[in-house]
């Protein structure tokens, strides 16, 4: 055998291709082919009268909206990527995806009324729409076509639906080797599919060629439990039947996966179905594409320093005049500030660190917002537009954008966090084996990918909302912002923007921040809500080991 494959492997070829056509000989002889699935032919009948009332015809298929349905896939060039290819280039998942994207509901969107057309709103809500579709298409499950050792090919993932609406089983295919072998036997073939989760149903078209009608019977049509008999020695339809089967979401689930299951002969196969709501977008208007200040809001949290956050308001208005300000304050007594284009929002007395960014996140407008401590210094090295710059740059699908803080220490870690089965998360540091080349951001060798970044950061607004500011944790806080961004945020931190730093310490402020500072360390807030069991930079008396 060994010399066969090395001298002439055109004829080992040839000798295994005789032996899968065997093979599929013998299967179909079986003394058991009566049950040719894992699927009881007894449970299929029960299964299709029960809560349906399912109806054996002989082509003639009807089940309620089914006759609605005509998945056949229309471009001949798709039908060639299913049967030939076990891999889809770009263009060729996009066809399939607008192929699965058939019976989604659609509209024609009138055309926009005269106030709607002022400053050029709508182009921009178009503009930015596109945009939220692109980041989207990006992160979609990709489709996986499935070959293996089976007669039935298949898209294994990737077929998603929204719920009480359809798509059509991609990719089903019988080889027509396969279909040639069946052909000389004479007995029944059954093909079934059936909803493993019960979130839908299965339904075929009724769209089909007359002379087709007699070479299948159909049980269960717009059941979870579809059964298709193909005559004995009337395979020729079998592919542009299965060609024709669609599912159909019968509940509500906001994120959900259901499965197929697909017996035919004696294989067995599952094919993954996504029942997603897609969430609307989130998008805010970034006005006119010269106007930074239609773009970005600066926010910041004060405390008992209002000298420091006078100076922080003037030297925000050296550099940029126009861009709004957004000051959450929960001094005891609080002053007036009172600045063109300055929003100064009052607390209860030590509502917290967090609940005052929170409240100054609530209350943005623009597209992008700056972080930055009150007493921070905006120098010449300050530039929002770089910022910005990396932000709109789609290749990189970056969330927030850090830059150093000048006098301090520019932090660009990634976070150790491992997992304890039984106690929950142990944060154990930053994993000191990921070095900086290995996290340079394409396109900027001056910045790098991180989780634990600096406190001046520039993020999407609708990004930050997302993660938020915990307002349950009330003292001054750092890393565990950034914890709680973990996974939510792509991140990174870029040298070619700084900050200065003006620390400054008052005598009422100082005191309340370095008992903060003692009590931040035994707050079990942010432990329970990361469910963290360890945290490294807290007080523990032990350290949990760590392993792969």
């Amino acid at each position: 055998m060994f010399a066969i494959l090395r001298h002439k492997p055109f004829l080992f070829l040839l000798l295994l291709n005789a032996f899968f056509l065997s093979y599929l000989s013998f299967l179909i002889s079986s003394k058991n082919c009566s049950c040719i699935s894992i699927v009881d032919p007894k449970n299929i009948r029960l299964a299709a009268n029960s809560g349906n009332s399912a109806k054996q015809t002989s082509g003639n298929v009807h089940a309620g909206e089914a006759s609605e349905f005509d998945p056949t896939v229309e471009n001949s060039a798709l039908l060639d990527i299913l049967r030939d290819r076990n891999t889809f280039t770009k263009w060729e998942e996009r066809s399939l995806r607008n192929q699965g994207n058939k019976f989604r509901l659609k509209c024609d969107c009138p055309e926009p009324p005269k106030w709607l057309w002022k400053n050029d709103v709508n182009d921009r809500r178009v503009a930015e729409g596109r945009n939220w579709d692109e980041a989207l298409d990006k992160k979609l499950q990709p489709m996986v076509k499935c070959l293996a050792m089976s007669p039935l090919s298949y898209v294994g993932s990737g077929i998603t639906t929204e719920p009480f609406q359809a798509v059509p089983i991609l990719g089903l295919y019988i080889h027509d080797k396969v279909i040639e072998a069946l052909e000389n036997d004479a007995r029944d073939v059954h093909f079934i599919v059936r909803s493993v989760s019960q979130l839908g149903n299965i339904h075929i078209s009724k769209n089909l060629a007359p002379e087709l009608m007699d070479d299948f019977i159909v049980e269960g049509d717009g059941t979870a439990l579809l059964n298709i008999t193909f005559v004995a020695g009337k395979l020729r339809s079998l592919n542009l039947i299965i060609d024709k089967l669609v599912y159909k979401s019968n509940s509500f689930h906001v994120d959900k996966y259901d499965q197929l299951e697909v017996n035919f002969l004696k294989f067995t196969n599952y094919i993954n179905v996504h029942v997603r709501r897609q969430p609307l977008p989130d998008l805010i208007d970034p006005g006119d594409e010269d106007d930074i200040a239609a773009k970005v809001t600066v926010i910041t949290k004060t405390f008992e320093r209002y000298d420091c956050l006078g100076r922080f308001v003037k030297n925000v208005r050296k550099f940029y005049p126009t861009v709004p300000i957004i000051i959450a304050d929960d001094s005891e007594f609080p002053e007036v500030v009172d600045e063109p284009n300055v929003k100064h929002f009052t607390m209860p007395f030590r509502d917290g660190c967090f609940a005052g960014r929170n409240l100054a996140l609530s209350q943005v407008r623009t597209k992008y917002l700056v972080f930055a401590d009150d007493d921070f210094v905006f120098t010449t090295n300050t530039s929002l537009e770089l910022m910005i710059e990396k932000l709109e740059d789609k290749d990189l699908e970056l969330d927030i954008v850090s830059a150093p803080i000048e006098g301090l220490i520019s932090l660009d870690y990634v976070f150790k966090l491992a997992l304890d089965a039984e106690q929950g998360i142990c944060a154990a540091g930053v994993l000191s084996s990921v070095d900086a080349e290995q996290r340079e951001v394409p396109g900027y060798p001056q910045c790098i990918w991180g989780e634990m970044l600096n406190n001046f950061f520039m993020a999407k607004t609708t990004v930050l909302r997302r993660i938020g500011f915990d307002p349950g944790f009330i003292y001054a806080g750092h890393e565990e912002f950034w914890l709680d961004a973990v996974g939510k945020a792509k991140s990174a931190v870029c040298n070619d923007v700084s900050i200065g730093h003006y620390r400054t310490e008052t005598e009422k402020y100082g005191p309340y921040r370095f008992q903060s500072e003692a009590r931040r360390k035994r707050d079990p807030h942010l432990l329970f809500g990361n469910n963290l069991c360890y945290w490294k930079n807290w007080e523990f008396e032990e350290k949990p080991e760590t392993y792969t």
